[in-house]
């Protein structure tokens, strides 16, 4: 049989291991993520990383002289929206007005922003992407009725597939940018 320590001893003791607990509690939820990377796909073909889980919508929309349906993955953390947009050209030939119109409404969603070369993981193409001339990426300046707003985009194409894939917000995370667009791959 051990012997205890004093009440008096005790005290102090146990005092320092609640002040201790305490202290890793506070800390662990310092440290809790602002970003919870999560591995999913948007459709069979094309799979990626959201730092968030993603509300999926669909909705038909004027673009390039038609209406097309347009799905869209988003979700917000860290102040800044994730998003991946898909919609399909029936025709091949669709695709460079698609894009362009893809193109047009988000500069005109921020004002009439003008576009600027696009940070370094923009020279990389989406792993599985058929090339197009109008596939690119781009960083965007603009403003919201809230105030300015800034957004990085990439257009990407899969057979009659288009996608655009972009992160929005005031100010933007570089490393969760590049960590986002960087995860973007298409599958056979």
């Amino acid at each position: 049989m051990r012997a205890r320590a004093p009440a008096a001893a005790r005290g102090p003791a146990l005092a320092l291991a609640l002040a201790l607990a305490l202290a890793l509690a506070l800390a662990l939820a310092a440290c809790s993520a602002t970003y919870d990377w999560r591995e999913l796909r948007a459709d069979e073909a094309l799979a990626l990383w959201l730092p968030c889980k993603p509300e999926q919508r669909e909705r038909r929309v004027p673009l390039a002289g038609g209406v097309v349906a347009m799905r869209m993955l988003s979700c917000e953390a860290g102040g800044q929206v994730y998003a991946v947009a898909r919609v399909d050209a029936a025709d091949p030939s669709r695709q460079g007005p698609l894009l362009q119109a893809l193109r047009e409404a988000l500069q005109a969603n921020l004002g009439g922003a003008a576009p600027a070369p696009g940070p370094a993981w923009a020279a990389a193409p989406v792993a599985g992407e058929t090339p197009h001339p109008l596939a690119q990426a781009l960083a965007l300046e603009g403003r919201h009725a809230d105030g300015a707003t800034r957004a990085q985009v990439r257009w990407f194409c899969r057979g009659e597939r288009i996608y655009q894939a972009t992160v929005i917000g005031r100010t933007l995370d570089a490393r969760a940018a590049e960590t986002f667009f960087g995860s973007l791959k298409l599958a056979g």
